[in-house]
């Protein structure tokens, strides 16, 4: 289901996009970066970009979480997890145009912005403040990686504590089965870890 966003969500949309980079954006820049896109309401465990798929649109997450993930042989494997403001993208399908080795799922009720390629790209080629703001969130998005990497390591136990206390949102609203994806353990596990922590 696609919407619109109110004015006063085109301004939290604003704020927390200007918080996920690095670099500085004027309002008038995002907001032309906003226009682009259609904002489309999604339920949870919907997938927007499939495994084997062909998608070169950005996504922008608005509202929800979403989790990336992989099969492992029999086995899903829970990538990452993103919270509102990360952006999407599929690079196979946006530089390669070859079909995604991994699925873009919400893990609760969701809301995204989805910019087409070519207008995602005519806005990089016309706004080096864009541009620039852009090299900014990609920056923050690496980084924010090997923070994660960082601090959510040891045994499960340590991984779930790391996750709830540095994560909360998460251990709210994603589905025991996808967090026990994340950490490597059975949900079973899972419930027993969670079990000690009460």
């Amino acid at each position: 289901m696609t919407t619109t966003l109110t004015e006063l969500e085109k301004g939290r949309l604003r704020e927390l996009l200007r918080k996920e980079s690095f670099n500085p954006i004027s309002d008038e820049v995002l907001n032309r970066f906003i226009a682009l896109g259609e904002v489309i309401e999604l339920t949870a465990q919907t997938t927007f970009i499939a495994e084997g798929a062909l998608d070169s649109n950005v996504y922008v997450l608005i509202d929800g979480v979403v989790r990336t993930w992989f099969w492992d042989g029999d086995v899903e494997r829970t990538k990452s997890f993103g919270l509102p403001a990360t952006i999407y993208i599929c690079y196979h399908s946006y530089v390669m145009n070859s079909p995604s080795p991994i699925a873009f799922e919400t893990c609760c009720k969701s809301q995204l912005l989805r910019v087409p390629k070519p207008k995602f790209e005519h806005l990089l080629q016309t706004s080096n403040e864009f541009a620039y703001w852009m090299v900014g969130d990609m920056q923050g998005q690496n980084y924010y990686f090997e923070k994660i990497d960082n601090m959510i390591k040891g045994t499960a136990h340590e991984r779930y504590v790391a996750l709830v206390k540095n994560r909360p949102e998460i251990a709210q609203k994603v589905p025991l089965k996808f967090i026990a994806s994340y950490l490597g353990i059975t949900p079973q596990y899972l419930s027993l870890i969670r079990k000690k922590e009460r």
